[in-house]
């Protein structure tokens, strides 16, 4: 066995947008930091894979389309792509598919009333427990219920079959026995998850900085006892007399010093959480003033009289000041809302004008600017998108900031040690037949759990490797067909469809060139079928491929005259999304807190199974990862 000496900052398991990201952020921040990336394949990109046909043709092999989130757009900025920003049509609708026949479902309250296959009586009792909350939350269970039974509990089965499971099988290919609280929280984002959060590195960075908050209040806190304490022992407070359990931390105002013989200040202690204004923190005592009023016939004529004032000072505040108060407040409010339209305005004639004739504006301000810049964002934000010339736009230009000699392509993880004298990572890896040992302070695991836990095996405890190696994953296959016009009827506002049967054979579908017309010819219909992979022998060839996925494709759309498709691709995705099973959250759990001990100290394991499969959650997971790493390390 060979053996590499050259130690990396930082290696990447796994060649998909997770790593690409992780590794363009990492040396964003500190381009000298060595950093090498191991994909078993031959290319990067993962489950992100765009080809061509005849240059006219553009289809995906995966993933089609995500969410834009504000991470994942900050990256398509950074990258300069936001020209190639491919917005779905909103007159586009998705269909469910159910007994040969398809039913529209658009995205609204009334599209919700009136979609068919749900009774208007089940849908008036999901309506009244939602307002009223008369169902028990996916939370609050005490066991990890599947979404079949949950919805049979507190709702109904037709909103679960024909609502919920095509979703499932758009979102993961999974059954009706996933997990509701998985399902809920991690493919539709609907709840809270208790138990395990999407975004850890979010939290592990928010427990960094109330460290930093804690220390810093804790420093200017000793730095203001030490300053206060100074200058009372060089006042007369140093002789006044105080409870043996009582702190002085200041002193009477410089304005009344001369009178300060003719007072008396103590403090009592209690208990508060965090305050930064007050510089203090929960451990320490918060000194709370509490006045010793000096009787009046010790008072000079000059205190009595300032008394005397201050009271009738006082006295309007406090029969007229709330009325007044409630007027000044209602008024203000009043001429803020009216300020605000009218910036809004201004700042819309001025956007406009900028548009259409930006040599106009030859000095402009950073404020105008930046408004500019969040109108343009609000175009983008939470529109469903891809890019012009498909997803692998994201890796090629992510690779333009890749080294070619810090990817490790064919290349294969046998498993990791740690050396805990040198606090150095030994991963031993096969590539070309040969098995070589190369060494690392921090590791990032990107894939699944059944691979993480081969890769982990001789550190993980023997319960939870044997946890991560069942949970149960999805295999699916995508075909990318493409029909004549007029060989397929199919809705002119297709978006895509989803299939409600129980053993349904393809998932769904997208309308390819009708989402984004740059895909295909006019007169070509471009899909992409999504196929659970154990409904088709792993032994057939193109033409028994063909004829299955045809015959399947019939149930679904009218096909003339028997028509044939040309079948551009067929990919089988092995175990690509997780299915949820049983009792999820919980192992799941087990794993992340044992990732917590010291033993694992500088190994992250971040994938689509712990904190979202979606693009945008992969990219935002990893951009949070490595500003955890930042703040943690430097």
């Amino acid at each position: 066995m060979e053996t590499n000496d050259k130690t990396y900052d930082f290696i990447l398991v796994g060649g998909g947008i997770y790593s690409c990201c992780m590794y363009y952020y990492l040396k964003k921040h500190n381009p000298e930091i060595k950093i090498l990336i191991i994909e078993k394949g031959n290319k990067l990109g993962g489950c992100i894979q765009t080809e061509t046909h005849n240059n006219n043709v553009i289809y995906e092999l995966g993933a089609n389309v995500f969410k834009l989130c504000n991470n994942s757009y900050k990256l398509i900025k950074d990258l300069n792509l936001c020209d190639q920003i491919a917005i779905i049509n909103k007159g586009l609708v998705r269909y469910i598919s159910y007994e040969n026949k398809l039913y529209p479902l658009y995205l609204s309250f009334l599209g919700y009333i009136y979609f068919p296959l749900i009774s208007f009586t089940n849908k008036i009792k999901l309506i009244y427990k939602i307002l009223f909350k008369k169902y028990k939350h996916v939370n609050s269970y005490h066991y990890d219920i599947s979404i079949k039974n949950y919805m049979k509990e507190n709702f109904d089965s037709q909103h679960y079959q024909y609502l919920l499971l095509p979703l499932i099988y758009g979102s993961s290919g999974g059954h009706g026995d996933i997990s509701a609280l998985s399902f809920l929280s991690r493919n539709l984002k609907l709840v809270h998850n208790n138990k395990n959060s999407l975004r850890i590195w979010n939290e592990k960075i928010k427990t960094i900085d109330n460290d930093i908050i804690s220390k810093s209040s804790l420093t200017n806190f000793n730095n203001n006892n030490s300053m206060n304490v100074k200058k009372c022992s060089q006042s007369s407070c140093a002789s006044t007399e105080y409870d043996d359990n009582v702190t002085v931390l200041n002193h009477a105002d410089t304005n009344h010093n001369e009178h300060g013989h003719n007072r008396k200040n103590t403090y009592t202690t209690e208990n508060s959480d965090i305050n930064t204004n007050a510089n203090t923190i929960a451990s320490v005592p918060i000194l709370k003033p509490v006045s010793i009023t000096t009787p009046a016939h010790k008072q000079t004529p000059y205190k009595r009289l300032n008394k005397n004032v201050d009271e009738r000072n006082k006295q309007p505040f406090f029969e007229n000041g709330k009325p007044n108060q409630y007027k000044q407040n209602f008024v203000l409010s009043i001429i803020g809302y009216s300020l605000k339209i009218i910036r809004n305005v201004f700042f819309s004639i001025n956007y406009t004008i900028y548009k259409y004739f930006p040599m106009l504006y030859s000095n402009i301000g950073n404020k105008f600017l930046q408004r500019i810049e969040e109108e343009e964002k609000k175009k983008y934000i939470g529109k469903t998108v891809s890019l012009n010339y498909g997803l692998y736009e994201f890796i090629r230009h992510l690779k333009k900031h890749i080294h070619e000699n810090d990817i490790s392509a064919n290349t294969e993880l046998n498993y990791i040690e740690k050396n805990m004298k040198n606090n150095i990572w030994t991963c031993n890896i096969n590539k070309n037949n040969t098995k070589t040992n190369i060494y690392s302070k921090n590791i990032i695991l990107t894939v699944n759990s059944k691979m993480c836990a081969n890769i982990l095996r001789k550190i993980l405890p023997t319960q939870i490797k044997n946890n991560l190696e069942q949970f149960s994953y999805s295999s699916l296959m995508t075909a990318n067909i493409y029909f004549n016009k007029e060989d397929i009827t199919i809705p002119k506002n297709l978006f895509g469809l989803l299939s409600a049967e129980q053993n349904a054979h393809i998932l769904g579908c997208f309308y390819a060139n009708n989402m984004f017309t740059n895909r295909c010819e006019n007169n070509k219909i471009l899909l992409t079928l999504y196929i659970r992979d154990t409904n088709i022998p792993s032994d057939n060839n193109d033409e028994q491929l063909k004829k299955t996925i045809l015959n399947n494709l019939k149930s679904i759309l009218p096909i003339n005259n028997d028509a044939k498709p040309t079948i551009l691709n067929v990919t089988k995705w092995k175990d690509i999304l997780p299915a949820y099973s049983e009792n999820y959250e919980n192992k799941l759990k087990e794993f992340l807190n044992e990732l917590e001990n010291p033993q694992y100290q500088n190994l992250f394991v971040d994938a689509g199974w712990i904190t979202g499969t979606s693009i945008s959650d992969r990219i935002s997971s990893a951009m949070e990862l490595s500003d955890y790493i930042i703040k943690k390390k430097y």
